[in-house]
């Protein structure tokens, strides 16, 4: 929903959120970026309190992507998308 650009790069910011499951949204990105021309894929997630987080890290040249999906208390997943794209 934002973008920011400075020097040899732009910053893109995209938040959004869905009443489908945690499981669901990752499974999707997965797929997603492993279909895609993205590299070296990371992926950690963690547990607290019953509500998990995971965070996805991929490149493509100089260029960097980071997902971070949050499951909330009321069901739904917060997912945030950072990609610096180097010009």
């Amino acid at each position: 929903n934002s973008t920011v650009t400075m020097n040899d790069s732009s910053t893109f910011y995209l938040s959004q959120s869905t009443f489908d499951s945690f499981d669901d949204v990752l499974a999707w990105h997965e797929k997603a970026y492993a279909d895609s021309d993205w590299e070296n894929v990371t992926l950690s997630t963690v547990e607290s309190d019953g509500l998990s987080t995971a965070m996805i890290g991929l490149t493509f040249g100089d260029s960097q992507s980071t997902t971070v999906l949050s499951e909330t208390e009321d069901g739904s997943v917060e997912i945030q998308l950072s990609i610096v794209w180097a010009n």
